[in-house]
């Protein structure tokens, strides 16, 4: 008996809580309704009465759910109903979902590759081609490691001398 009396007592205290939030969220609203914009330039007075009104909502929707699993009228069964055919439909992708690149074949690849570097060799030639002649002043001779040549007597640490 005193389990259904400590029942009766939440029932009856959850009850004046959910009237108590009512009453709260009709004055809110009433006090956001009641705010002169000329008096409130950025809308703050205002937007505080909502959100204490929104508050007093949440508040109200969680009572009434205690409230109905204390009388066992809460349920969780959740039924969709499709009115559609399901093949008629595409499948549904996430737009933020990015597809991996297609691997290109190894034939176009190897293509590609010899194109750029003939293009870079064609252009490399005519710069080769468009580049003053070197005049030999007379220092040197034409052959490596013949006599004249700059290099043969700097005397660097591989010079062996």
């Amino acid at each position: 008996m005193s389990n259904q009396n400590s029942t009766s007592g939440g029932h009856v205290s959850l009850e004046t809580a959910l009237q108590t939030c009512e009453a709260e969220v009709r004055k809110a609203i009433a006090r956001a309704e009641a705010v002169d914009p000329a008096s409130d330039e950025y809308g703050h007075a205002a937007d505080n009465a909502y959100m204490r009104a929104m508050k007093f909502l949440k508040m109200t929707a969680k009572l009434g759910m205690a409230l109905a699993k204390l009388k066992g009228e809460h349920t969780s069964n959740i039924r969709i109903v499709r009115t559609e055919e399901k093949s008629a439909l595409p499948p549904a992708r996430p737009a933020h979902v990015k597809l991996p690149p297609k691997p290109v074949p190894v034939e176009i690849r190897v293509a590609r590759s010899q194109q750029i570097y003939d293009d870079w060799i064609a252009k490399r030639g005519q710069f080769a081609e468009s580049a003053p002649p070197v005049e030999n002043d007379g220092d040197w001779e034409d052959e490596e490691g013949g006599e004249g040549d700059p290099l043969s007597d700097c005397g660097g640490s591989n010079s062996g001398k």
